[in-house]
């Protein structure tokens, strides 16, 4: 699957520690473009449990990276999750966010809000 880049996506929710839903568009060409509400997990990483005290902390310090209103995130969608998404969606993406501080998934290891994960093998900080 090729990357695609949504320059000026906005964060609607954050759901947990490595978990969001945003708006991202694309031009289309023509004087068109479209708008997508989609579920996204940070690439690289995973976050403890929301419904733990830890979670609760990786949820919070994730909002506060990127959730201003209004304002655009620069995002990365690598390649659908492999376990899919919620029921009422067409999915979930995995994606690379930049924040005017770097890398989100980066941000959240440096902080000790998550951990490195590649998706095999056992899930860690859970």
């Amino acid at each position: 699957m090729t990357d695609w880049t949504w320059p000026d996506a906005q964060i609607l929710r954050v759901v947990d520690g490595d978990t969001l839903d945003a708006r991202v568009t694309r031009d289309l060409g023509f004087g068109g473009s479209a708008t997508f509400v989609v579920r996204l997990r940070l690439g690289r990483v995973n976050a403890a449990k929301a419904s733990s005290v830890e979670g609760k902390l990786s949820t919070a310090y994730l909002t506060g990276l990127v959730l201003t209103p209004g304002a655009p995130v620069a995002l990365t969608t690598t390649g659908p999750y492999k376990y899919g998404g919620p029921k009422d969606s067409p999915g979930e993406w995995m994606a690379e966010i930049q924040v005017p501080g770097g890398n989100v998934s980066d941000l959240m290891v440096a902080a000790g809000r998550a951990v490195y994960w590649d998706g095999e093998g056992p899930r860690p900080g859970g």
